[in-house]
């Protein structure tokens, strides 16, 4: 089997750190276990990436568990490259513009 390393792109670390601050507005704690959630999903999709199916161009998505949040990541080479997390309630349509515009930079 195929070895691949994460990469966390910067945005991506906002976009963590913007979920967290929401959740822990809520209640103490669930931040964490947000977190928590997030870099299992990582290692989960660093492990197998080409289990999860291209959604958007090259983009493949893996689902938090029990959390409600998108995280998008690309296959380069022998590194996994995490660009967006994105909840799943809102509009998809925004996804495929906001991808675009990280990966040209």
């Amino acid at each position: 089997m195929k070895a691949f390393r994460p990469r966390l792109r910067p945005e991506l670390l906002d976009d963590l750190a913007e979920a967290f601050v929401w959740y822990e507005e809520r209640a103490e704690g669930i931040g964490q276990a947000l977190v928590r959630a997030f870099f299992a999903a990582v290692a989960r999709a660093t492990q197998e990436p080409l289990l999860y199916r291209n959604v958007h161009e090259d983009f493949r998505r893996v689902l938090l568990r029990r959390y409600p949040y998108w995280l998008y990541f690309v296959v380069e080479d022998n590194e996994v490259v995490f660009f967006l997390l994105y909840p799943a309630s809102r509009d998809p349509a925004r996804v495929g513009r906001i991808l675009s515009r990280r990966q040209k930079s």
